[in-house]
């Protein structure tokens, strides 16, 4: 019974992943930045950067891509690898030499002095001194003979001087212009709709311990695991007794209507034991569409961040969560959910 379960299980779990990951697969390719940080925010960096990378493969300008670099930087660090970070952060500032980690913006204040270490070597390398190189001075203009006009005959009347024409803004103000309207955009994403994760479609309490509902999740996976077992147990019992109508039915030394009186009486039990398997199998699917229902209602909202302010200065990551990662790999790829709890 124990190996048919397994099989049982096994089948169904594939199904159902096979099935939501079908599902999922388009709104998955369209990972965008904002994607990216609240994986960043949950403390899932692999994730994250993943998300980034391919959110920085569509930076529509050299700061936008340095931005974002910046990012995948940072994950690295948190990850542990930072010679993979100090390389992520030469490339971002090779395409911004601007480009700044702040306190704000970071987990763990630590990458804001590793980010300092790392820009000032840069400055050093000849790509980074050329960066920050004031431009030549423009050679001096050849003075060109000039003929003399002839002086007017009357005074042409005094003409008021031209106004001065409005000096542009310069780029440093066009680029907060830029940061600014990319920051109240994502604001906006992250206001609106709520954090839908595969883990919500799982039977077994996963959707509420997804949610941080560890109670609530333990009371269905507690209810869906003895439903399972009634259901496997009585399927098991019916079995027996129909083995044991074929028994009697082919023993030879037992008379016909003894034979009779015993399969309508076993009929019977049969019957009462086949109602309650199938109200075991009806218990656990209602417990199944209930908890994926409460895990839909109340999904996590995305956080809302400060007003007026940036991506970078939203709420700090809860303390106990549930976090997946997919971690590729030379021949496929691992997925992992792992349990964090971080008490202080």
């Amino acid at each position: 019974m124990e190996n048919g379960l397994k099989r049982c299980e096994a089948h169904w779990l594939f199904a159902a992943s096979l099935g939501l990951g079908l599902m999922f697969a388009g709104p998955l390719q369209a990972q965008t930045f904002e994607e990216g940080y609240q994986s960043y925010m949950r403390n899932q960096f692999p994730v994250a950067e993943l998300q980034f990378r391919a959110a920085a493969k569509r930076a529509r300008s050299r700061e936008d891509r340095a931005f974002i670099m910046k990012f995948i930087g940072i994950c690295q660090y948190m990850r542990g690898d930072k010679k993979s970070a100090a390389n992520t952060f030469y490339e971002a500032l090779g395409s911004d030499r601007n480009v700044t980690v702040d306190e704000e913006e970071v987990l763990d204040p630590g990458v804001v002095s590793f980010f300092n270490v790392i820009k000032a070597r840069w400055l050093n390398t000849p790509e980074g001194r050329a960066a920050t190189a004031p431009p030549p001075a423009p050679k001096p203009a050849v003075p060109v003979a000039v003929a003399p006009k002839p002086a007017p005959q009357e005074t042409a009347p005094a003409q008021r001087p031209a106004a001065p024409e409005p000096k542009a803004a310069p780029p440093v103000a066009e680029k907060s212009k830029r940061k600014k309207a990319r920051d109240k955009d994502a604001s906006k994403s992250e206001e609106s709709g709520r954090m839908i994760s595969w883990m919500h479609f799982m039977p077994f309490g996963l959707g509420q311990f997804h949610n941080e509902s560890y109670l609530l999740g333990s009371a269905f996976a507690a209810g869906q695991v003895f439903a399972l077992y009634s259901y496997g147990v009585l399927d098991k019992q019916i079995a027996d007794e129909r083995a044991q109508n074929r028994q009697g039915e082919d023993n030879p030394n037992i008379l016909q209507a003894e034979k009779d009186e015993f399969l309508l009486a076993n009929a019977d039990y049969i019957a009462g034991l086949t109602e309650d398997r199938n109200s075991a199998g009806t218990v656990f699917a209602a417990l199944y569409v209930a908890g994926v229902a409460q895990a839909l209602i109340f999904a996590p909202q995305h956080p809302a961040t400060d007003e007026g302010e940036g991506p970078e200065t939203s709420k700090r990551p809860r303390k106990r969560a549930i976090s997946t990662a997919w971690i590729p790999g030379g021949t496929g790829g691992t997925y992992l959910v792992q349990l964090r709890l971080n008490l202080e």
